[in-house]
């Protein structure tokens, strides 16, 4: 193994890593901030619903444009979903 392989190894690891963090530290926080931070109690379901679906609008949107951007091709990612799950979970507890 040169050199050269090993740091593409450890870069491609700190890209999943930021990668991870992102996502879930910046998907979730629009549910903490609302959750704990605004409203300081459970939302009612019907609030709930609504703004985990216009949060994961708005982080499509801006993961399709950073795509773009990029010049990689876009597909919409099942860690979102999952995010937008655990957030709705963050509102109603």
């Amino acid at each position: 193994m040169t050199f050269t392989h090993t740091k593409s190894r450890i870069v491609k690891m700190l890209d999943i890593i930021v990668s991870v963090i992102f996502t879930w530290g910046l998907g979730l926080l629009p549910a903490y901030l609302i959750r704990y931070r605004i409203h300081k109690k459970p939302l009612k379901k019907r609030y709930a619903i609504p703004v985990v679906v216009v949060v994961w609008i708005i982080q499509m949107i801006i993961s399709a444009t950073i795509s773009y951007y990029a010049g990689i091709e876009w597909k919409p990612s099942n860690a979102l979903g999952l995010v937008a799950f655990v957030s709705f979970l963050m509102l109603r507890k």
